[in-house]
């Protein structure tokens, strides 16, 4: 016989209690006596009897008649609980949740030794608490995901639309009503209303017949979110209300991670050139004592009941924890169309005991683009029985000396931890000193699989994305890159920037090579994906020969030819966001020269009105000087240390003063020609001018061996003779 599943309507009514709506026949009854905010609901609930005639209603899902609550144990509720947003500004409403007369959960242990154990004495209901708007939107401020484009004061934006939502002063707890299988929340302002409310109805069907909701870790992680919720407070202590602004501990939504996994899905559905990045292909293991058998739920029998006949019983439809993290991974549950990941867990430790050794066998054998790590291993007391912890297994690997031992793509652990309280991981690696990100390792935020699928499946697809990045530019991650290096105004530390980032790419790239070797299969699927994608290859080939081209001494000629490169890199990717990134970028380098340029021809302007003998234009990163510098007859000294200058004007003879002139640092590759005619020059410095050689690149201190310079130079062919 299928399960049938019962629904069951409360409210928060006016008098601060969670009460049922009355029903007769299924239909809510609204006297003249009841409460006025019971009528509120009447549209809501109409949108929902609407929802329940149609042919997409689930049909194991009885409509209530009475409201009360099921008679038969077998028939399990399915909770719909109407809340106004203001009942949500005080504790008031949580406190009722948990310790009221009509207390929808119950966190002070039941009356009796065993009660807690008894299949039939615990039976919580999963709650989907409806409100007329969307108070979720709260406390969602966001820079926005790795695969989105920068998005100036985003943030802000949705919050100056939620405003009003914000001016209520709503409890910063709210999002508890969201936060797991057992609690979802749907908004009656949403257009889409109905939609979600029946999506939400589906998964906790689901979540039902896979007998999460009777799993120990499902239910240990609502009893410890229960009472995180009732002291989730400061204490008002001193005078300036500190305890009104912070909020100890914070829950997510589940809906807002769903919706930010499928954004990332489209994302990896849309990227790349016929081989899309949704197509990478992930190996996993999976280090966990309960990989590979049905999860423990509060219906299991005693060990002394567990066979019959000789024949162990099996509980039926129990999914496994291993079978569990596929579905939700492989399986797209929020809009169940489009291609999906693949990720395959078909390397798993077995076994209550040794679990952190047989993990370590396995990863000697193959290298895995992901450990799924579990924080409890074994069963039986710490270590008297083979119980081990993950942290164990993380230390196992960071003193491992066996060179046998496969690490993870790129030379790299990727850890991801599915304990249902992720938190005991982070805690015990700052108890023991241990980053979660370095060269050895990165370690995920994990997730829970049984009690919060969302946000689990969004972890993950946040450090599938990182590990792409490894390898590949996206667009958004070319324009980080670039961005990255925005504030160097130098174009050859700039040049540098870039080219050493990308050559850290084709490294990687070749480290993919070794790790497919090692039987990695994102490293095989990566590889494939990198090989089907020309304009990709392009595209990095034209950002390259840019930053060669910054990264020479800049004369006009090079001036004019990385103009042309610009304009080919925008032209090959014109409606690609890191067009504009280039455009800026090249111009705001570019336009420092020209304002130096400007500025250089200002002071020059100065020193000519002024009849100066001293000019002064060293680290200006000068590319070349204006013609103007020939009317600065007076000049006796002139110091252009620390620019780009290749060649001097010919308007230069002019400066028949000049005594003193200083070239150092520079990208001269020839003496000037324009020196003969400087008769009473007698200091030169040409210093750090690597091109010159360092038998040139000296310091000459009279006229003597400046004369000797130039006679040498041309012998060796290395005056210059034409000038800009």
């Amino acid at each position: 016989m299928s399960r049938r599943y019962a629904l069951r309507f409360y409210t928060f009514d006016d008098r601060q209690r969670i009460v049922p709506l009355p029903m007769e026949h299924g239909k809510v009854t609204l006297g003249s006596g009841e409460s006025n905010i019971h009528h509120i609901w009447k549209a809501p609930l109409s949108r929902i009897e609407k929802a329940k005639n149609d042919a997409t209603w689930p049909k194991i899902l009885d409509w209530p008649t009475d409201n009360q609550t099921p008679a038969s144990p077998a028939q399990e509720s399915i909770i719909v609980l109407f809340v106004r947003s203001m009942a949500l500004t005080s504790s008031g409403f949580f406190q009722e949740l948990i310790n009221g007369d009509t207390a929808l959960r119950c966190v002070e242990p039941l009356p009796g030794a065993a009660a807690r154990t008894s299949p039939e004495a615990y039976r919580p209901s999963p709650i989907i608490t409806v409100s007329l708007e969307n108070v979720m939107a709260l406390y969602e401020e966001s820079a926005g995901l790795d695969c989105d484009l920068p998005e100036a004061n985003g943030w802000r934006e949705r919050r100056e639309r939620n405003n009003r939502l914000y001016s209520l002063g709503i409890d910063h707890r709210v999002k508890f009503l969201d936060s797991s299988i057992w609690h979802r929340y749907v908004a009656c302002d949403d257009p889409d209303f109905g939609i979600y409310l029946l999506a939400r109805l589906y998964e906790a069907v689901e979540y039902s017949d896979l007998r999460l909701y009777r799993s120990l870790a499902s239910l240990a992680s609502l009893e410890f979110q229960c009472r995180m919720l009732l002291n989730s407070f400061i204490a008002p202590l001193g005078a300036n209300g500190h305890h009104e602004s912070v909020t100890p501990f914070k829950f997510h939504s589940e809906t807002h991670m769903a919706r930010q996994a499928e954004h990332m899905l489209q994302f990896l559905r849309e990227t790349g050139e016929g081989m899309q990045l949704i197509d990478l292909q992930w190996g996993a293991l999976m280090v966990d004592d309960q990989a590979n058998r049905p999860i423990s739920t509060i219906d299991d029998l005693p060990e002394a009941q567990k066979s019959e006949g000789g024949k162990t019983r099996v509980r039926s439809k129990v999914p496994t924890k291993r079978t569990l993290i596929q579905r939700w991974l492989t399986n797209d549950a929020t809009s169940k169309v489009g291609k999906k990941p693949s990720v395959s867990i078909d390397q798993f430790t077995k076994g209550d005991s040794e679990i952190i050794r047989k993990g370590i066998v396995k990863m000697e054998k193959r290298t895995f683009d992901v450990i799924f790590l579990d924080y409890l291993l074994g069963s039986g007391t710490p270590r008297a029985s083979g119980r081990e912890y993950g942290h164990e297994f993380l230390l196992e690997l960071a003193t491992n000396t066996n060179q046998h031992l496969h690490r993870g793509l790129l030379g790299r652990y990727w850890i991801f931890p599915i304990s249902s309280f992720p938190f005991a991981f982070s805690d015990k690696l700052r108890q023991l000193g241990m980053d979660g990100v370095g060269d050895r390792w990165y370690i995920s935020e994990g997730g829970d699989p049984i009690a919060a699928p969302e946000m689990f499946r969004f972890n993950f697809l946040r450090m599938a994305l990182l590990q792409i990045t490894e390898c590949y530019l996206y667009p958004s991650a070319m324009v980080r890159l670039l961005e990255r290096f925005s504030g160097i105004e130098n174009h050859k530390e700039w040049a540098e920037a870039i080219r050493t980032s990308l050559k850290f790419m084709d490294v990687n790239q070749n480290l993919l090579k070794f790790d497919r070797r090692q039987d990695s299969t994102l490293a095989s699927s990566m590889l494939d994906f990198l090989d089907g994608q020309p304009r990709y290859e392009k595209q990095i080939h034209l950002v390259k020969v840019l930053a060669e081209m910054m990264d020479a001494p800049i004369d006009t000629a090079r001036y004019n030819q990385i103009l042309s490169q610009k304009t080919e890199i925008i032209g090959h990717i014109p409606n690609h966001p890191i067009a504009a990134v280039v455009e800026r970028g090249i111009t705001k380098l570019l336009s420092k020269i020209d304002e130096n340029y400007q500025r250089a021809v200002k002071d020059i302007t100065a020193t000519v009105n002024n009849g100066k003998s001293r000019l002064t234009l060293d680290g200006l990163g000068l590319l070349g000087l204006p013609d103007i510098i020939g009317q600065c007859r007076l000049l006796e000294s002139i110091n252009l240390s620390g620019n780009q200058i290749a060649k001097l004007p010919i308007s230069m003879s002019s400066l028949t003063r000049l005594t003193h002139l200083d070239l150092a640092g520079n990208d001269f590759s020839k003496i000037p020609s324009v020196l003969k005619n400087l008769q009473r020059l007698q200091w030169l410095d040409l210093r750090k001018n690597p091109a010159l050689g360092g038998d040139l690149a000296c310091v000459y201190i009279n006229k003597a061996e400046i004369a000797q310079l130039l006679h040498t130079a041309a012998a060796q062919n290395m005056l210059s003779h034409s000038s800009d």
